[in-house]
């Protein structure tokens, strides 16, 4: 008995488990691209060429904008390492300098 009732077990595992779900993915898969191309085709037709037109002049815009910053700075350039140490070395010169007593006449290089 167990033996008959075997292929329509397997059958209906088969039916329920795999080909059901199969169909019913088809099906929504199927409604989803319908449904898909029908917004894209309203989508391409209406929204699409204002979207394209907005993306070349904000985009154009943005361009020039970025060519512009880079290549015209706004304000001073910021020094340096290197002249930033030079600048301190100068002023610790010039500093020492001013604060040096003068030489007394008649001497070449006081110590």
């Amino acid at each position: 008995m167990a033996l008959l009732k075997a292929p329509f077990i397997l059958a209906k595992l088969l039916l329920t488990k795999f080909l059901l779900p199969l169909l019913l993915w088809g099906v929504l898969v199927g409604v989803v691209m319908w449904a898909t191309g029908r917004v894209a085709s309203w989508f391409g037709r209406h929204v699409l060429p204002w979207m394209l037109l907005a993306g070349l002049v904000f985009g154009t815009a943005f361009g020039v904008f970025l060519y512009h910053r880079l290549h015209y700075p706004v304000g001073p350039a910021e020094p340096t390492y290197d002249q930033r140490q030079q600048e301190a070395h100068q002023e610790e010169l010039l500093r020492q300098h001013l604060s040096a007593t003068p030489p007394t006449p008649g001497t070449a290089n006081p110590p």
